[in-house]
């Protein structure tokens, strides 16, 4: 990959996985349209901030997390990806709960890369923990829900890029599948330092007798910058812009992104 797309590769990367770690487990780990290069590797370490209100039954939530997120080029067309949090929720009607929570796994495949274009098939898996594992469920619900996600990228200019997700997700024991939408833009500004801008779209499909639909969209902002060839930072925002039969969120992150 030529050193200008390979930078645009690395930014949409940024954009799209820093909206999914600042989302917890409301999305999967995931990346970019573009695998990595055999070898490579990349570790995300996320620290965020959640508050949760105006969801069916007066229920409001607070939550901290600290994220590890993880992938590598098993080969050129081939990334594993892979993600675990820590998470400490205060709901309301329960105690406080800490321990671990949105843990997941997958693998990412090439389908086509030409130029400024990338596209990429992407499955992952989530296990059952004690935390928050899925939307709209109680703490220790969930897992063993498999998402397949289609992915195309461009990158634009100098630094620039757009990035599309669409994705289904089977969620197992009765409950209502979900249809993704994920959109990323951003573009360098100043001295490797990037501005990314993200939407992220979930329909519930289908689902038990009696079941009230739900759909949310969330708009998130962040900034990248540089502290050294091997390390940047990142801190973004993330809000509700509507929903329905689902709570508002608002969330705030700070993350440090380490290459090898």
């Amino acid at each position: 990959m030529a050193r200008r797309e390979r930078r645009a590769a690395g930014c949409v990367l940024a954009g799209v996985l820093a909206g999914v770690l600042a989302a917890g487990v409301c999305a999967p780990a995931q990346a970019g349209a573009w695998t990595k290069p055999r070898g490579e590797g990349l570790l995300i370490n996320t620290t965020s901030f959640h508050y949760l209100d105006r969801a069916p039954g007066g229920i409001t939530q607070t939550k901290q997390e600290s994220a590890l997120y993880a992938e590598y080029g098993l080969s050129d067309r081939v990334t594993l990806v892979g993600r675990a949090a820590l998470q400490s929720i205060d709901r309301t009607g329960i105690d406080p709960w800490r321990g671990m929570g949105g843990a997941q796994a997958g693998a990412r495949v090439r389908l086509y890369r030409e130029g400024r274009w990338a596209a990429s098939l992407q499955t992952s898996y989530s296990a059952r923990t004690g935390g928050e594992n899925r939307n709209n469920a109680a703490l220790g619900e969930g897992g063993g829900d498999l998402e397949l996600r289609l992915m195309a990228g461009r990158s634009i200019g100098r630094g620039g890029f757009v990035d599309v997700q669409g994705a289904f997700r089977r969620r197992p024991g009765g409950e209502a599948d979900e249809i993704r939408l994920d959109i990323t833009a951003g573009t360098h500004i100043w001295r490797g330092v990037r501005v990314m801008g993200q939407s992220y779209s979930v329909w519930s499909a289908g689902g038990p007798d009696g079941f009230d639909s739900y759909a949310s969209h969330r708009l998130q902002g962040s900034i990248l910058w540089p502290v050294s060839r091997r390390l940047r930072l990142q801190i973004g925002v993330l809000r509700t812009a509507s929903a329905r039969n689902t709570g508002y969120e608002r969330a705030a992150f700070l993350s440090a992104w380490r290459t090898f």
